[in-house]
């Protein structure tokens, strides 16, 4: 849907604003052969980028009102996924700057989502992330560099959220054969496994 309304958008700002884009090369190019080198050139030439501030420019008078209510519904949508994707983005590279910035906006969409929980509780992680940098520099440091995330493979920029991967190695051994499935409630047993579960996981990832 995002990509919809997005290609809807550059339609009518080519239409309104009579563009002829084929004088830009760049685009042509890059929309043929999308690739590092043409992306290079689209972010060099001044024209694309004229192009492209002026795109921004209606987009935003879009979302004032200017198309009427339901275009600028759409785009509110819209400005809702781009915040989402964002947010995956800064997990995946782990991007803090980014992941604070997106915190930031999406205080608003959990309130409107009606998570109580987290309603209440993101202002105050949000606040206190964006005071670390000047708090505590060091352990700001220590969260930008890889530290807000968890790399299960070598391929770069595909790292996970913390509590995504605790769900998919801890929690996810524990609730399994194996796990503390049956016995849960006795505080003895549950204890006694808790003391010994690296030493079993260490068993079940030797070579056979």
């Amino acid at each position: 849907m995002s990509d919809v309304i997005s290609r809807h958008l550059l339609q009518v700002f080519v239409k309104q604003t009579g563009i002829d884009v084929t004088t830009i090369p760049e685009l042509a190019d890059m929309s043929a052969t999308p690739d590092h080198d043409h992306l290079n050139a689209v972010c060099e030439s001044d024209s694309c980028q004229t192009f492209f501030s002026q795109l921004v420019d209606f987009v935003d008078q879009v979302r004032a009102g200017c198309l009427g209510k339901t275009a600028q519904f759409w785009v509110s949508y819209y400005d809702c996924v781009c915040t989402l994707l964002l947010f995956q983005q800064a997990i995946t590279r782990n991007d803090l700057e980014l992941y604070v910035d997106c915190l930031q906006q999406m205080c608003a969409l959990i309130t409107a989502a009606d998570r109580v929980n987290c309603a209440r509780y993101l202002p105050l992680y949000h606040y206190e992330l964006g005071r670390l940098q000047s708090d505590n520099p060091s352990r700001y440091a220590q969260l930008a560099n890889k530290g807000i995330t968890v790399a299960r493979s070598v391929v770069p920029g595909c790292r996970n959220a913390v509590d995504l991967t605790i769900e998919q190695t801890i929690n996810r051994s524990a609730k399994t054969v194996g796990g503390i499935v049956g016995f849960s409630r006795n505080h003895h047993a549950y204890y006694r496994w808790c003391l010994t579960r690296h030493w079993r996981t260490s068993f079940v990832d030797c070579p056979q």
